[in-house]
């Protein structure tokens, strides 16, 4: 009957690690935790973003590690360069509207009654966009809230107070739902035939009973 309860996993990897060893469990940082039973609102999110916003600003400025080899300390800077999810969580952490928003892209100015039109529209780009997410911050109700949302995409984030951020570029496309739910399902589906027969071929069956079964099967 679907999914009843939710909860998800803040996770920082180093880049500077060698791709086989980067994303392994004893190399990964836990960075926070996600509360259910329910996925959190992107206020929530703000709430749990917030303590490691203020640790990437102090590490964007660089601090002094004491290590074995070095004990007057090595001077060490780190930058958060990208947020890395599915769509859904994306949309929350960054700042973005849902996949079913009027402007739901977070990579363009897109409209959601447009997509059939196949048209690539303007991408978003950096002032802009944190200019938009500043009035949804200034927002006096959530009503204007919701209004700017609506209008451009866009709402606050925490990761909008890092100097170097941009929303707009920062972003990787989500893997699951955009690959593995998405266009790969679509693929194995419908051109390959994998559990499933395309919407033309199941009429053309119907109508033309077992011998035409039979036919298509040659």
């Amino acid at each position: 009957s679907g999914k009843v309860e939710s909860t998800g996993v803040l996770v920082l990897s180093c880049l500077n690690l060698p791709p086989t060893v980067c994303n392994k469990l004893s190399h990964l940082c836990v960075a926070g935790i996600t509360p259910g039973p329910y996925s959190p609102d992107p206020q929530t999110f703000n709430h749990i973003l917030s303590p490691l916003k203020d640790e990437l600003i102090q590490l964007d400025a660089g601090v002094l590690i004491p290590t074995h080899q070095f004990p007057a300390g090595r001077f060490v800077q780190v930058k958060l360069l990208c947020v890395y999810s599915d769509v859904l969580a994306t949309t929350k952490v960054v700042g973005f509207a849902s996949h079913s928003a009027t402007k739901f892209c977070s990579f363009c100015h897109a409209e959601q009654a447009k997509i059939p039109e196949l048209h690539l529209s303007q991408r978003r780009e950096k002032a802009k966009t944190l200019s938009s997410a500043t009035e949804s911050k200034k927002a006096t109700s959530e009503t204007e809230e919701d209004d700017i949302l609506k209008a451009t995409g866009v709402r606050w984030s925490e990761l909008n107070r890092l100097p170097y951020w941009d929303p707009s570029c920062h972003v990787v496309l989500g893997v699951m739902h955009n690959w593995l739910e998405g266009i790969l399902q679509g693929h194995f589906r419908y051109q390959w035939n994998f559990g499933c027969v395309p919407p033309n071929q199941a009429k053309k069956k119907r109508r033309g009973g077992p011998r035409a079964r039979s036919d298509s099967n040659k």
